[in-house]
C-alpha cells in the first residue's frame, strides 16, 4: 500500500513538474508582439513598406525599405526579443537610420518572426531568425546590390541571427552585433528565477520542452562558436559596460572568438549604447560600414575587373559572386552531406570557396517542422578558400 502511495506521489510530482516547465517553455519561446510606434516618414525619410520571404521558411516578413540616393551599399537592421522595426534599442532607431541614409546607405529594417507585423512563429533566439536576415539579403541582391556591399546591424537576438546568416552567406560583407550573448544557457540562467518566478531546477525541463516545441536545442546555442566560423569577416561588437541582462563579459568572449573589433560604452542598460550617445554611436557604425563594405561606385565594374584580374589590387575590395553550385554526393544518402562551392573574383585573383556541410544522424532526428514549416539547424561547416 505504501509503495503505491509512494509511486502515486512520484507520478503526481512528475506530472506537476512537466506542467510547470511546459508553461515556462511557452513563455520562453513567445514574446509580446509590439507594432512599430513610428514610421520612417516621422523622421522625414521616404520609405517603402514591403513583405519579403524568409529564406528556406514559409514565413512572410514585414520590412521597411529606406533607399538612399544612388546607393551601392545597404544595411539590414534586425531587432532583439520584444522589439520591432524602429524599436531596436532603448530609444527609437530612426535617427540612426537617417544618418545611415544620409551617408549613402540604403537601409532594410526587419520585423523578425513572431514580432511586429511579420508572421507568427515561436522564437529561437537567433537560430532560425537568421532565415529572415538571409531573406533580406536575397531581396537586396535581387535589387542589384553586389555581394560584399551588404552589412548587418543586429540588436541582441538580431545580432545572433546576423552571425548565423553571415556564416552561410558570403554576400554579407560586414556585421555589427550590439548586446548579443556569447552563451545562451549561461545568460538565461542568470535571469530564469526572476523572470519565471521558478527555482532554477525548472530550467533544464523548460529547455527540454522548448526543444520539443521548436526542434532546436537552445542549451547548445553558443554564438561565440558562430563567430569562429566567419572566416575574417569584419565584425564590430558593441556592448554596454553596465548591461545586467547580458553582462559585458559576453562581449569580450564574442570579440575574442571572432577576432572582432570591440567597443564597450559607458551605458548601464541592455541595448542602451545608442541612447546614451546617439552621435558617437552613429559615427562609429557609419565609419565601420564605410571601411568594411565594398563600394561598387568607388571601383570599376565587375566585367572590367574580371577581364583585367590582378592588375588593380589598389581598388576597393571587390568581391563579386559569379557562380554558385550546390551539389549532393551521389554516394551519400540524401541530406547527409552537402558540398557548396562558390566562385568569386577578387583583387588577388579568382577565389574558390568550398564548404562541407555535414548533417549528423542526431541533428536529423531533431530536424522537425514547427508551426512555421521551417526545420533545420545551424550545422557545423568546414570552410576552405583557394586563390588562383
Amino acid at each position: 500500500m505504501y509503495g503505491w502511495l509512494f509511486l502515486s506521489g512520484v507520478g503526481a510530482g512528475l506530472l506537476g513538474y512537466t506542467a510547470v516547465v511546459t508553461v515556462a517553455a511557452q513563455r520562453l519561446l513567445q514574446s509580446r508582439r509590439r507594432l512599430p510606434p513610428v514610421t520612417p516618414a516621422d523622421a522625414g525619410l521616404l520609405y517603402e513598406d514591403i513583405r519579403l520571404q524568409a529564406r528556406g521558411a514559409a514565413l512572410s516578413i514585414a520590412a521597411w525599405h529606406i533607399p538612399a540616393a544612388a546607393a551601392t551599399r545597404a544595411i539590414i537592421i534586425a531587432h532583439g526579443v520584444g522589439g520591432c522595426r524602429g524599436k531596436e534599442f532603448t530609444v527609437g532607431s530612426l535617427d540612426l537610420v537617417a544618418q545611415l541614409v544620409g551617408s549613402g546607405f540604403t537601409v532594410l529594417m526587419l520585423d523578425l518572426r513572431g514580432h511586429g507585423a511579420s508572421d507568427a512563429a515561436r522564437m529561437t533566439y537567433g537560430i532560425r531568425e537568421r532565415h529572415e536576415v538571409l531573406g533580406a539579403v536575397d531581396w537586396l541582391l535581387a535589387q542589384g546590390y553586389a555581394p560584399g556591399a551588404i552589412g548587418v546591424l543586429g540588436a541582441s537576438m538580431g545580432g545572433v541571427a546576423g552571425m548565423g546568416a553571415a556564416g552561410e552567406e558570403p554576400a554579407i560583407g560586414a556585421l555589427i552585433s550590439d548586446s548579443a550573448c556569447a552563451d545562451f544557457q549561461a545568460m538565461i540562467s542568470l535571469h530564469f528565477r526572476r523572470q519565471s518566478k521558478l527555482p532554477l531546477v525548472f530550467l533544464p525541463g523548460a529547455l527540454l520542452i522548448g526543444r520539443l516545441l521548436i526542434g532546436e536545442n537552445l542549451a547548445r546555442l553558443r554564438p561565440h562558436e558562430l563567430l569562429r566560423k566567419l572566416n575574417r569577416l569584419p565584425v564590430l561588437i558593441i556592448h554596454a559596460q553596465g548591461d545586467r541582462l547580458v553582462p559585458v563579459e559576453h562581449a569580450h568572449t564574442l570579440a575574442q572568438a571572432g577576432d572582432a573589433e570591440l567597443w564597450v560604452t559607458d551605458s548601464s542598460r541592455h541595448l542602451g549604447s545608442f541612447g546614451a550617445d546617439p552621435r558617437a554611436y552613429s559615427q562609429r557604425v557609419i565609419q565601420f560600414f564605410e571601411r568594411a563594405l565594398f563600394d561598387r561606385s568607388a571601383s570599376r565594374g565587375a566585367d572590367d575587373h574580371t577581364a583585367d584580374l590582378n592588375q588593380d589590387a589598389n581598388n576597393a575590395i571587390h568581391t563579386t559572386l559569379i557562380h554558385e553550385l550546390l551539389q549532393t554526393d551521389a554516394q551519400t544518402p540524401p541530406g547527409r552531406s552537402q558540398l557548396r562551392m562558390r566562385w568569386y573574383t577578387t583583387p588577388e585573383g579568382l577565389r574558390l570557396r568550398w564548404e562541407l556541410l555535414p548533417t549528423s544522424p542526431e541533428s536529423d532526428q531533431h530536424q522537425r517542422a514547427d508551426d512555421t514549416g521551417d526545420s533545420d539547424t545551424m550545422a557545423t561547416s568546414r570552410i576552405e578558400d583557394y586563390v588562383y
